[in-house]
């Protein structure tokens, strides 16, 4: 039996290595070209039937395959990609939902705000790039950025969202086909540049935990996936902004996701494959160790600009300890190299009793890997401890 990752991006590399040093058969299946962990794992083109899948990615949904999938449904792409469906989920659960548009047009788009003058948020719909995402800091701001930035980005429906003034806070849990487990909490910002500033680029630093203040939530979801007999099996995460003691619903991923799952496995109390075997067949998975995980994602110039990124494939990367370290946008001749497929470098995590001992692991591992010109955020730990203060004293956790 072999894991396979299914991978367009590489999001989840990193599991890889974790399973093969747990002594499990590994390999990656790229859906386009890309050098990422070429000597290091071995890469594939085909299945075989006794393969567990695991995808890192939304949009395929295990489509047609007879092998056990982890991360993936038809489901799962259908309320993350198209929102209205989310949304729709989003109620039967009991969350409250900011006012939301399916918008067909720019001009319907700029209609919509002039008679609604407010703060918007822009959200991609079906398969539209995720960071298209952009959060207006008034109403006319949105009507410039749709008038002059989105004509030759958006093709199809998107969606406009009413700004609504809060904590943002993700919640997670894993779905075995039974009941939820591993329930946890994430603190993520998403921007390039210190202070939150710059491109949305996914995942920048991320601070995870274990609590769920969703209980109610996740409970009615598990009684809805047991009477659909939904196929799904992995992480369920909902995105909220917490605002007047109630949790907005932003968004649901269902798959391996971004940064988040690194911090997660300096939690967990067994092996990385026992949780994919338990979660997949109905089993426990233990419950989460109570410290914090924290990560920060390393990029090599030009990211976020993939233009001219060319110039970075086969910069070597020296790394002194491997602890921590989850390797990304690499391959292996005679030493670590970058692969130049989109400059992340690596995940660095770190944990501790304490947010701030977690960070101070996280900044202290950095120190383990060099090549030129990296770029990292500096300002982690104060990032997450002011929003994780905010979201006790709003009595949220």
């Amino acid at each position: 039996m072999r894991y396979v990752l299914m991978t367009k991006y590489g999001n989840a590399n990193a599991l890889l290595p974790r399973l093969q040093e747990e002594g499990k058969t590994v390999a990656l299946l790229p859906l386009r070209k890309s050098d990422m962990y070429k000597g290091i794992i071995k890469h594939v083109n085909s299945l075989r039937l006794d393969d567990v899948i695991l995808f890192d990615m939304v949009g395929n949904g295990g489509k047609s395959l007879r092998q056990r999938v982890f991360g993936a449904s038809r489901w799962s792409d259908e309320i993350e990609l198209y929102r209205e469906k989310g949304i729709m989920l989003a109620y039967k659960l009991g969350f409250s939902v900011p006012k939301s548009h399916i918008v067909k047009t720019i001009e319907e788009g700029v209609d919509i705000i002039r008679k609604n003058p407010i703060r918007w948020v822009l959200k991609p719909n079906k398969n539209m790039a995720l960071d298209l995402t952009y959060i207006s800091n008034s109403p006319e701001e949105m009507i410039s950025i749709l008038k002059n930035y989105m004509p030759n980005r958006i093709s199809g429906d998107y969606i406009l969202q009413e700004y609504i003034e809060g904590d943002e806070l993700s919640s997670e849990a894993w779905w075995n086909g039974k009941e939820f487990q591993l329930y946890n909490c994430t603190i993520e910002d998403k921007r390039f540049m210190v202070g939150g500033l710059g491109e949305n680029v996914g995942s920048s630093i991320n601070t995870v935990w274990k609590d769920s203040p969703l209980n109610e939530q996740f409970n009615k979801l598990a009684e809805i996936l047991i009477k659909d007999k939904v196929e799904y099996r992995g992480p369920i995460d909902f995105n909220c902004i917490w605002s007047g003691g109630k949790p907005y619903f932003l968004e649901a991923t269902c798959r391996l996701g971004f940064d988040a799952i690194f911090c997660l496995l300096e939690l967990t109390r067994q092996p990385l494959y026992e949780i994919i075997d338990a979660c997949l067949n109905g089993g426990e998975m233990k419950s989460l160790k109570d410290r914090y995980g924290s990560s920060i994602r390393i990029s090599v110039k030009p990211y976020p600009n993939l233009k001219g990124l060319e110039k970075a494939k086969g910069l070597p990367i020296d790394i002194k300890k491997k602890d921590g370290i989850w390797l990304n946008d690499v391959l292996f001749e005679d030493e670590y190299r970058c692969a130049g497929d989109d400059g992340n470098i690596c995940v660095i995590t770190g944990f501790g009793k304490t947010i701030k001992e977690s960070w101070d692991a996280v900044y202290k591992r950095v120190k383990n890997i060099t090549f030129p010109d990296p770029q990292f955020r500096v300002d982690g730990s104060e990032v997450v401890r002011r929003r994780f203060n905010l979201l006790k004293r709003h009595r949220i956790i």
